[in-house]
């Protein structure tokens, strides 16, 4: 039992560590290079919206629609960002903003983003690729 309640102590201090270590590396990021480049090495290192607004939040003067923004752009999956919003308390309209943001920004990520879930989602919706009409003909028109 005390072999169990040591290693369980050694478990939780090791991942204290390793999530300080990431919340330090990305406000040293944020620092040096920029929120941009902050939540594109988060989000590499697989760590979730909801994560990184609770590490960036409490940075001063960061506007919440900014940070909203920069994870669009960094293509974080969409609903996690609403849930991540919500979660973090942050308003309906400043997550509209900060996707108005990312729209006037990055909008091609976006429309990547949007086509690669459509294509996802249904892929009969996505043409085929090419400029030939006869791509999109049905087989039932063949003769």
């Amino acid at each position: 039992m005390k072999k169990l309640v040591v290693t369980l102590i050694v478990i939780f201090a090791t991942s204290s560590v390793a999530l300080a270590d990431w919340t330090l590396v990305f406000n040293d990021m944020y620092t040096d290079k920029g929120l941009d480049d902050a939540v594109v090495y988060a989000l590499s290192e697989g760590y979730s919206p909801d994560q990184i607004m609770k590490t960036a939040l409490p940075i001063e003067g960061l506007p919440q629609d900014e940070l909203i923004k920069a994870l669009f752009c960094a293509l974080a999956p969409l609903d996690a960002v609403y849930e991540g919003a919500k979660t973090n308390n942050i308003a309906d309209e400043k997550v509209t903003q900060g996707y108005d943001l990312a729209l006037a920004e990055c909008p091609n990520a976006l429309e990547e983003q949007a086509a690669a879930a459509t294509q996802q989602n249904n892929p009969a919706l996505v043409p085929a690729q090419g400029n030939n009409s006869a791509n999109f003909a049905s087989p039932s028109t063949f003769q």
